[in-house]
């Protein structure tokens, strides 16, 4: 007990710098062992500005893509930092926000036409139907014939960008 109250008096009597470097070495050791990570704060996002030009840029560009780079260079970034701040902004990658980008549109072409679905593939971007339906069924988790017949009219309930 004696040796405890010596050792707090010792801590008190150090240069407040000192103090500092244990108040802080105190809170990191208790922010790992309380597992207050989950906690933090979200960083590394795309500016709303950036993410804004991007993502227009990307729609008004369906169904052709965009190369990675070229939305990278675009807003200043290099291709790795861009696609994490991008991914930290929207929640999935380039890529992945892409190909919900297009499903979208294929969604909305599913309702207002009655196209076939390898129609439907083609004009939006898709080498064919095989690969339409996979890439439908990642996003949405149905298959386009499916998704069509149990939505019939409803423009709400597109794939969530």
């Amino acid at each position: 007990m004696v040796d405890d109250a010596g050792a707090k008096l010792k801590l008190l009597e150090q240069e407040p710098d000192d103090r500092l470097y244990g108040d802080s070495l105190a809170l990191a050791i208790s922010y790992n062992l309380f597992g207050l990570r989950g906690q933090e704060e979200k960083r590394g996002g795309l500016a709303p500005a950036r993410l804004r030009r991007v993502t227009v840029l990307m729609e008004q560009s369906l169904p052709r893509a965009i190369p990675l780079k070229d939305l990278a260079d675009m807003i200043g970034l290099s291709e790795g930092y861009f696609a994490r701040a991008f991914k930290a902004s929207t929640g999935m990658s380039p890529h992945r926000w892409y190909l919900a980008a297009k499903i979208r549109e294929a969604q909305k072409a599913l309702l207002q036409t009655s196209d076939a679905l390898a129609q439907v593939a083609l004009a939006n971007g898709f080498a064919d139907q095989s690969h339409f339906t996979r890439a439908f069924r990642t996003i949405t988790g149905y298959s386009p014939g499916a998704w069509r017949r149990s939505h019939p009219t409803q423009e709400s309930d597109f794939a969530a960008a």
